[in-house]
């Protein structure tokens, strides 16, 4: 049966090590990142998931919201933050069935708690889609070349016993 799941997408940003360093250098970037894994997730292929990001600051007048596939995406409106539309949701599916909300933030924890639907902590690699086959691959100089096994003896000492070196005691 298909979960339904609501993702705090800048809170998963700020919580993933990969999506945070993308950030820095370009948060669209990041959030077409976070999209891409969880559509490749295998964990959640079965899953409707809609992913909230904060409008707050740049907004449009009203809410956006974009469908790729089974990802929904929702941007906030100017004036309102992912928090309260993530509540609203949560709201609407107490009515209709159930709802697993992934955030790291209490606040919406609790209030997501208090409507009967559940919450998951941000996981920490299970949106990692499965490598590509180039970082699969092993570089020559990783190969470290196994160790002799045909000597006996210490292997600290030469070989042979002229490459010794003069004892002065």
């Amino acid at each position: 049966m298909a979960r339904c799941l609501i993702v705090d997408g800048y809170n998963v940003i700020k919580r993933d090590a990969l999506l945070q360093r993308i950030e820095a250098k370009n948060l669209a970037e990041a959030r077409e990142v976070l999209i891409a894994r969880l559509a490749n997730a295998p964990a959640l292929r079965q899953d409707r998931i809609t992913v909230v990001f904060d409008g707050w600051d740049s907004g449009n007048v009203r809410e956006t919201k974009e469908n790729r596939g089974r990802i929904a995406i929702i941007y906030s409106r100017h004036g309102e933050r992912a928090d309260e539309v993530i509540k609203r949701l949560a709201e609407e599916a107490q009515r209709k069935g159930s709802l697993l909300v992934v955030t790291d933030d209490a606040e919406i924890c609790r209030f997501v708690r208090s409507v009967g639907q559940e919450t998951a902590k941000v996981p920490r690699r299970s949106f990692q889609p499965r490598p590509r086959f180039d970082d699969c691959l092993v570089k020559e100089e990783d190969i470290a070349p196994p160790p002799s096994t045909s000597r006996k003896g210490n292997p600290r000492q030469p070989k042979k016993k002229r490459d010794r070196q003069p004892s002065l005691w």
